[in-house]
């Protein structure tokens, strides 16, 4: 949907930056994870680093102030610490 505004042209990139389905897809392809999980990972992050408890610590108003993104990363957590692996977590 232009996932990043919400308007639900999923292949439509209005602005560079803005996320679509198929990066969503590659992510996932990257990973061998579904949509779904890649989608649930970067919600799990988002709400992980916007209350502060990131591993990185800073949460996302620091970096926002920093005008920082993230390099790098993991595959997200089925539980803190615990990795979500293909094997484990059914494609939806």
């Amino acid at each position: 949907m232009c996932m990043s505004c919400g308007c639900h042209h999923v292949h439509e990139r209005h602005k560079p930056g803005d996320i679509v389905l198929e990066d969503l897809q590659q992510a996932a392809t990257n990973h061998g994870l579904s949509v779904a999980q890649v989608a649930d990972n970067i919600a799990r992050s988002v709400q992980s680093e916007t209350t502060g408890s990131g591993q990185h610590g800073s949460g996302l108003a620091g970096a926002a102030a920093r005008g920082a993104g993230s390099s790098g990363g993991t595959r997200g957590t089925a539980a803190e610490g615990e990795p979500i692996s293909p094997d484990e977590t059914p494609n939806m």
